[in-house]
C-alpha cells in the first residue's frame, strides 16, 4: 500500500501560495500573467522576467535572502506544471544567502540517542518512531514525522532498498528518495511491524505532531 501524497496537514503548499499571491500582485507591474491557483494557467514567465522581479524587489530594499525565498517558491509552483524553461540560478540573478554555520548534530549536543530511543519507547511511541525513523535515514523533523504517520497506518514507504518521501513531506515541495542498506531495509521492516502493533496516536494533525515532538 503506497503512502498517501500528505497523511498529516502539511503548511509547505500554504506558504508558497502566500509568496506566490505577493508575487502575482507584483509582477502585474510587469503585464506578467501569474496567478496564486497552483492548478491555473501561468502565463508566460521566463527566466528574463524572474531576472526583472529580482530587480524589483532589490529596488525596493528587499534582502537577498527573502528574495531567494520569493525566487524558491516560484520555481517550485512552476515546477508543479512542468515549466522546464526555467532554469536560472540565484549566482545569476547575483543573490547570495549568508549562512553562518551551527553544529547542530546530536555529538555537539552532547545527546545519546540510543539511550533517548530507549527512553521514548517506553514512555512515547510516538516519539520513538519518529527518533528512530531520523536516526536511520537523517531526516528532518517534519519527514520524520510524516514518515512515521505513514509507517503507523501501515503503508509502504521502503520499495527496492529506497526510502521514499512524498514531496508533500519535504521542504519545498519536493520529493525525496533515500538509499539504504540491507541493515536498514531490515530496521525499517521491524518498525513499521512495531508501529503498527503499538498504540501510536494518529489523532494529532501536523502542527500538533511537531510540537508535540
Amino acid at each position: 500500500m503506497d503512502a498517501p501524497l500528505s497523511v498529516v496537514s502539511n503548511k509547505s503548499d500554504h506558504d508558497i501560495r502566500q509568496d506566490m499571491m505577493r508575487i502575482a500582485h507584483d509582477a502585474r507591474n510587469y503585464n506578467i500573467g501569474v496567478t496564486a491557483n497552483r492548478k491555473a494557467y501561468l502565463g508566460k514567465w521566463s527566466n528574463a522576467d524572474i531576472s526583472k522581479m529580482v530587480s524589483y524587489y532589490k529596488a525596493q530594499g528587499l534582502k537577498d535572502a527573502t528574495i531567494i525565498n520569493y525566487v524558491s517558491s516560484l520555481r517550485s509552483f512552476l515546477h508543479e506544471t512542468r515549466r522546464t524553461n526555467i532554469n536560472i540560478s540565484n549566482a545569476d540573478l547575483g543573490l547570495k544567502r549568508e549562512i553562518e554555520y551551527k553544529d547542530k548534530s546530536l555529538n555537539a549536543k552532547g545527546v545519546d540517542i540510543n539511550e533517548k530511543l530507549a527512553h521514548f519507547k517506553e514512555k512515547d511511541i510516538n516519539v520513538y518512531v519518529q527518533l528512530k525513523i531520523s536516526s536511520i535515514a537523517g531526516l528532518r523533523k517534519e519527514e520524520s514525522v510524516h514518515a512515521a504517520f505513514a509507517l503507523a497506518r501501515g503503508y509502504d514507504i521502503v520499495k527496492d532498498n529506497k526510502l521514499i518521501l512524498k514531496g508533500s513531506w519535504c521542504k519545498n515541495g519536493r520529493p525525496r528518495e533515500i538509499k539504504l542498506s540491507q541493515e536498514k531495509v531490515r530496521e525499517f521492516a521491524e518498525l513499521k511491524k512495531f508501529a503498527i502493533s503499538s498504540d501510536y496516536n494518529k489523532s494529532r494533525d501536523l502542527k500538533q505532531e511537531m510540537n508535540h515532538l
